[in-house]
């Protein structure tokens, strides 16, 4: 007796929604990490740097050897660019691998 009402309910149709609950299928949420943000932006801005020093160390030496009437002037935008440059990419590489050591569990200093 206590199957006949199964038997008499109405098939389910494709249709329908199903608005039960399962507790055990919610998605684990994970903690934001700033960190691998950081990570990144730190990458982007090294590497951004350092092609920039490539691409003026090499239009330096095409711009030398293609007119050598122009050494002088080439020569003193250098000296006022490249240590600018090379200064960037010092504080940036040190403040990228200094602030990564602190993170890793203190095995330094």
């Amino acid at each position: 007796m206590s199957d006949e009402p199964l038997q008499n309910a109405a098939p389910e149709d494709e249709s329908s929604l199903d608005l039960t609950v399962d507790e055990g299928a919610r998605p684990e949420l994970e903690n934001y990490n700033p960190e691998k943000r950081r990570d990144y932006v730190r990458l982007v801005i090294s590497v951004g740097l350092l092609l920039i020093l490539g691409f003026v160390v090499v239009w330096a030496c095409v711009e030398s050897a293609s007119w050598k009437d122009h050494w002088e002037q080439t020569k003193e935008m250098l000296q006022i660019v490249l240590p600018a440059i090379v200064g960037l990419i010092g504080s940036a590489l040190g403040f990228y691998f200094g602030s990564s050591g602190k993170g890793s569990g203190g095995a330094g200093i």
